[in-house]
């Protein structure tokens, strides 16, 4: 569907300008869950997910409830019970007809239909809290991980354990089909920790060495050709799956990594952690492109829809957000096309003769740079209402008396180096929590929007001026 030009614009002024005056939550939806105090989702691996289709959420509760939520409508609200304990691991088949659940403490897996929520199957056969499971893209078998040390693959239709797969060392905290079914990777809470198995013998294809323990999180990327992991100490490594390199190391990018996910286009991964925070990630460059606030407390789980334009959440806030993904040159793009393609509707009095001299091709290169440009002004505005409205989280670090320089903390801006003569650095220490900011000025640079100046105003109107010529 077209959505009128004027609409368009009206959509970026309203939803930056809304999330930046309300707490700096940049999300564009939350569904809310209150139910016996009960937190939203758990410490395992996927306790989120969307549907094949894009049109549902379905997530799981400390309450031993499964919760389905309509993306359209939050008020379209299916409760699913059958667990004993909480739910700690969800996955729909690749059809959207079932959905499967793991109870965590009940060891069990439960199999539903997802339009009538009622329980098809339950599988039984762990001896540990399962912790992770996942449906094989033919949707002919699951995949469980469990605190018992063990992996397990179960026949969907019949509901039996027809292998159970050995060499894990300790408790599996994640597992996942490769796109094309016929491998299996899992990651282990210490040890080593990350494994890929052979799906039709259960053999232990490769064990990918790693000088990091606590394992969390594993994920094929969409073209089977690199896994990628993560950890409760903030590491986060690329792997390719034919040799087992490790190919890129993403650094201790923060506290306690709990969840992460491929886009469906494999060029970007969202991660969640601790720090109440969603960062979306370039694979190749190793940039992180996109940060993501609006939880007041951790995130446990983040996966990506069907379509890659949006990722979802659930944090311990008992809430589940929903996120546009879309990097900045791809919202671009998606405003230069939909403007373009209604620019181009012929006029009601509009006469053929006219509608070809308006949409000749010359005409259309300058449409192409106009609404470029319109974007990119909108989106750079954004950026300037984003920051006033989160400078104040700004930490002053150390001074350097040599270089007469502050470094200052901006958080999702990066390190800021501010010149601050000698004379001046006390009173600027002093006056910290007074400081006010001015004049902010992006530059995007095709992926990214970059902070090229900024001014720091102390309560008697003296100003020192951050330039990335500094930096």
């Amino acid at each position: 569907m077209k959505r009128p030009f004027l609409s368009t614009i009206f959509f970026l002024i309203f939803f930056f300008t809304f999330s930046f005056a309300n707490a700096q939550d940049e999300s564009i939806r939350t569904f809310k869950i209150h139910v016996n105090d009960g937190k939203v989702g758990s410490i395992c691996s996927s306790p989120i997910c969307f549907s094949p289709d894009g049109k549902h959420i379905a997530t799981g509760n400390d309450d031993a409830s499964i919760y389905l939520f309509d993306i359209e409508n939050e008020h379209n609200l299916k409760i699913f019970k059958g667990h004993s304990e909480y739910v700690t691991a969800l996955s729909f088949s690749p059809d959207g007809e079932y959905l499967a659940s793991a109870g965590g403490l009940d060891q069990t897996i439960k199999l539903w239909n997802t339009s009538k929520g009622q329980i098809i199957k339950t599988f039984k056969g762990h001896n540990g809290s399962v912790s992770s499971l996942c449906f094989s893209p033919n949707g002919k078998y699951i995949v469980t991980g469990s605190d018992d040390n063990t992996i397990k693959l179960w026949n969907v239709s019949s509901g039996q354990n027809i292998r159970t797969l050995i060499g894990t060392k300790s408790r599996v905290t994640s597992v996942c089909f490769s796109p094309d079914g016929k491998q299996i990777a899992s990651s282990e809470s210490s040890g080593e920790s990350i494994k890929l198995w052979d799906v039709l013998n259960g053999n232990n294809i490769k064990t990918y060495k790693k000088d990091y323990h606590s394992g969390n999180s594993v994920s094929f990327s969409p073209d089977g050709k690199f896994l990628i992991s993560a950890d409760l100490n903030g590491n986060i490594k690329l792997w390719n799956v034919s040799n087992g390199q490790n190919i890129k190391t993403f650094g201790k990018v923060d506290e306690h990594v709990y969840s992460i996910s491929f886009s469906p286009n494999g060029k970007y991964f969202a991660s969640a952690a601790i720090n109440n925070k969603i960062k979306l990630w370039n694979v190749s460059s190793g940039q992180n492109v996109k940060t993501f606030s609006g939880h007041s407390k951790q995130i446990y789980s983040v996966c990506f829809s069907p379509d890659g334009k949006h990722i979802a959440s659930a944090s311990d806030d008992r809430t589940i957000k929903l996120w546009d993904a879309r990097t900045f040159d791809e919202t671009i793009k998606d405003f230069v096309i939909n403007s373009i393609e209604n620019w181009q509707q012929k006029g009601e009095f509009e006469n053929l003769t006219d509608y070809a001299l308006r949409v000749s091709e010359e005409n259309r290169k300058q449409k192409i740079a106009q609404f470029q440009k319109q974007c990119i002004d909108e989106l750079a505005l954004a950026e300037e209402r984003k920051i006033y409205a989160s400078y104040k989280n700004f930490n002053l670090q150390k001074y350097d008396a040599d270089a007469e320089t502050y470094l200052i903390d901006a958080n999702t801006y990066g390190n800021i180096i501010l010149k601050v003569s000698l004379d001046n650095a006390p009173q600027f220490k002093e006056k910290w929590n007074t400081v006010t900011i001015a004049n902010p000025h992006f530059e995007f640079t095709g992926e990214e929007f970059v902070l090229t100046h900024l001014d720091f105003v102390l309560p008697n109107s003296k100003t020192f001026s951050y330039d990335i010529s500094t930096k």
